[in-house]
């Protein structure tokens, strides 16, 4: 689908001065595909690669808690990234969807950033 260069925009400057989250951006205004979203982020001169390469390494500890809190309070992933201070709520469900298929082992950072 083609988007027009104010649709764009729109789209760009929420990213930018608002969520910097590419799903909340898409969900305020039910466009574009996430990936396309990206593509317009990544080619826009506002795009810091640097910032974006540098991202939160959260220690194992932090990690535990976020799933204890999910499994054991039933809470979502964004109560969680909000009680916790974490910045994405997407990490959170993958480091449930880890612990489930590997254990508390599954959760260590794998890579040092």
């Amino acid at each position: 689908m083609a988007y027009s260069e104010l649709q764009k925009n729109r789209a760009l400057d929420y990213f930018f001065n608002i969520s910097n989250n590419v799903d909340q951006t898409v969900a305020e205004f039910g466009y574009p595909e996430r990936s396309t979203l990206w593509l317009w982020v990544k080619k826009d001169p506002r795009f810091d690669e640097e910032k974006n390469l540098n991202k939160v390494k959260y220690p194992l500890d932090m990690r535990i808690k976020a799933v204890k809190m999910m499994l054991d309070n039933h809470m979502s992933g964004i109560e969680v990234t909000r009680q916790l201070g974490i910045d994405n709520h997407v990490s959170v469900y993958l480091w449930k969807k880890a612990y489930l298929a590997g254990g508390i082992e599954a959760l260590a950072p794998k890579r040092d950033w």
